[in-house]
Parts: structure tokens; C-alpha cells; sequence
């Protein structure tokens, strides 16, 4: 009898625990998430939007003739790094408007 109530109660206390972990029920662990998420947006938006713009300047700042050519026939990279990072800082955007 003693051994069953000591199982129930292991077990209860595992389900409990195993609650605690679960992000839906911590919400201050879905916030650390939500926020770490949200971070690492920006900063993937910016760097692509960065690497984007690099591209679309470099054969005008670039000396080499070789480099210039190089650059010039990657103008669709560089268009769609720029649109890509500029929908990921949009997306960051939206997501802080929206929490607040």
C-alpha cells in the first residue's frame, strides 16, 4: 500500500516538474524566448540588408576593373539581400509594435 502511494507521489511530483519546463506554462522563460527570437531577427535583417548594400556599392567604390565586373554581374544578389534584410527589420518591427 505504502509503495503505491509513494509511486503516485513520484509521479505527481515528475508531472509537476516536467510542467515547469514546458514553455507555454513559464511565462517568463516564453519571453526570454520571444526576445531572443526577436533579437536574432534584427540582426540577420541587418546583416543581410548590409551584405545587400556592399554588393550594390561595390563596383562603384571598387579600383579594380576586374572587381567592378565581378560585382556588377551579382546585382540580383545584392537586390535580393537588401529586400530580404529589409523584410526581416520589417518583420522585428511589426513583432515590437505589436507587443507593445
Amino acid at each position: 500500500m505504502c509503495a503505491r502511494k509513494c509511486q503516485a507521489s513520484k509521479r505527481e511530483s515528475e508531472n509537476q516538474t516536467s510542467n515547469d519546463n514546458h514553455p507555454m506554462t513559464n511565462p517568463t522563460r516564453q519571453e526570454a524566448e520571444r526576445r531572443k527570437t526577436d533579437q536574432d531577427l534584427l540582426f540577420k535583417g541587418r546583416v543581410i540588408a548590409l551584405i545587400g548594400v556592399v554588393i550594390l556599392l561595390g563596383p562603384y567604390v571598387s579600383r579594380s576593373p576586374s572587381v567592378q565586373e565581378l560585382l556588377t554581374g551579382g546585382a540580383v544578389v545584392g537586390w535580393f539581400a537588401l529586400v530580404l534584410g529589409i523584410a526581416f527589420l520589417g518583420q522585428y518591427f511589426l513583432r515590437r509594435r505589436a507587443r507593445r
